[in-house]
């Protein structure tokens, strides 16, 4: 693919994620939950050609490939502990998020209301 070897995953960020344009901004439709769903490759983003840039660029940091990944033989696997790790934090911002939005936004929230609460594609 020429358009990624001519560019760092960063330079790629940069010049798709430019702020002072709305039509760059990524989107990630909150309806979109189908499973597989990725914004990545929603097609109304601009990711999809820079995919494996991007994804060589997290590979090759060892900030974020080694805190999450490990060699075994020849693949890469998941460490468990990390990854159940970061879902527990996962868990505790939604519980702090929900925390948040009960109270700052207008009146305390009865039954009824508090099933709608629901963040979901994050």
């Amino acid at each position: 693919m020429a358009t990624s070897a001519s560019c760092n995953w960063l330079q790629c960020l940069e010049k798709h994620l430019n702020v002072q344009e709305a039509s760059h901004w990524p989107k990630d439709p909150l309806h979109k939950h189908d499973n597989g769903y990725s914004f990545i490759q929603d097609p109304d983003n601009s990711f999809q050609a820079f995919q494996e840039v991007l994804l060589r660029g997290m590979f090759q940091d060892p900030n974020i490939f080694d805190k999450y990944h490990v060699w075994e033989r020849t693949c890469s696997v998941f460490k468990q502990a990390v990854v159940a790790q970061w879902f527990t934090h996962l868990t505790e911002f939604h519980d702090v998020a929900f925390s948040l939005v009960h109270v700052t936004s207008g009146g305390p929230a009865r039954g009824m209301e508090l099933e709608t609460y629901c963040l979901i594609n994050t």
